[in-house]
């Protein structure tokens, strides 16, 4: 936290050292998943219904956000808005398990981004640095979310790089 969000980069400007990562904009709106969220529905890219909720709004009125948080429907996932890594991440399956999740998530920051869960899902990354494109990476893991530990703890997950996708799959994601 306060690292990967902006804050280092501009720790770096500041400075006036030279840095290789994302600048102070890219980094905030990128690590947003709030923000990045409105900005990728507006320009008209597909993303999973959602619902940012701030923690001081939630305990004054939490009937609201989980009726609207229901509305979606089970099962929903709740992450921490200004986190990576799967850190603080929560599958709810019914109201019991989404109160908890969302007292979990808001443990890690004061916003959580709650949205439907995806079942029966594929999973690629594909890197842009300016006008390079990188090779779209599948990322295949055994749970039914990509965990911290899938990431970083376990050989358990793989990545095939390049991804063995249809053309037009391929040229969707590019």
């Amino acid at each position: 936290k306060n690292t990967e969000s902006g804050e280092l980069a501009g720790f770096f400007d500041v400075l006036g050292i030279p840095y290789t990562s994302n600048g102070v904009l890219g980094a905030s709106i990128g690590q947003d998943k709030n923000i990045m969220k409105k900005i990728l529905k507006y320009d008209g890219i597909s993303v999973l219904d959602f619902v940012c909720i701030n923690n001081e709004l939630f305990n004054k009125n939490n009937d609201f956000y989980i009726k609207k948080i229901e509305e979606m429907g089970y099962p929903v996932i709740i992450k921490p808005s200004m986190l990576g890594s799967s850190i603080g991440i929560k599958v709810a399956n019914d109201q019991e398990t989404l109160k908890k999740a969302l007292n979990f998530g808001f443990k890690y920051d004061k916003n959580v981004v709650v949205e439907k869960k995806l079942n029966n899902f594929r999973e690629f990354n594909c890197a842009i640095i300016e006008n390079d494109v990188s090779k779209i990476e599948e990322v295949v893991v055994k749970n039914n979310i990509f965990t911290f530990e899938d990431k970083y703890q376990t050989k358990e997950s793989a990545h095939i790089l390049p991804a063995i996708i249809e053309k037009e799959l391929e040229d969707e994601i590019y």
